[in-house]
């Protein structure tokens, strides 16, 4: 598990500094904030009688999509208008 971890370290790292030359350092922290998020929930142990596991596993997920809807909508904001002119 430990080289998919840095797997999506190695990505997310990837990410921002890609996307905060094309898209703003917000976008770009934001997304590979998502990537670690996502990251960790894959590679956290699935065990569904331990209610640990399980609060650990709700709460990784809700993060992930927490960051997920932020990424989404700033992106939105950042690039409504230039998305519906190309489209």
């Amino acid at each position: 598990m430990d080289s998919l971890q840095e797997s999506f370290e190695d990505a997310a790292d990837w990410c921002e500094h890609h996307l905060e030359a094309q898209r703003g350092r917000e976008i770009g922290m934001t997304f590979g904030a998502m990537l670690r998020a996502y990251g960790r929930l894959a590679t956290m142990q699935d065990d569904p009688d331990d209610p640990a596991n399980v609060r650990q596993r709700r709460e990784a997920n809700e993060k992930a999509e927490e960051l997920l809807l932020f990424l989404s909508a700033r992106f939105i904001v950042a690039h409504g208008a230039t998305l519906q002119e190309a489209g």
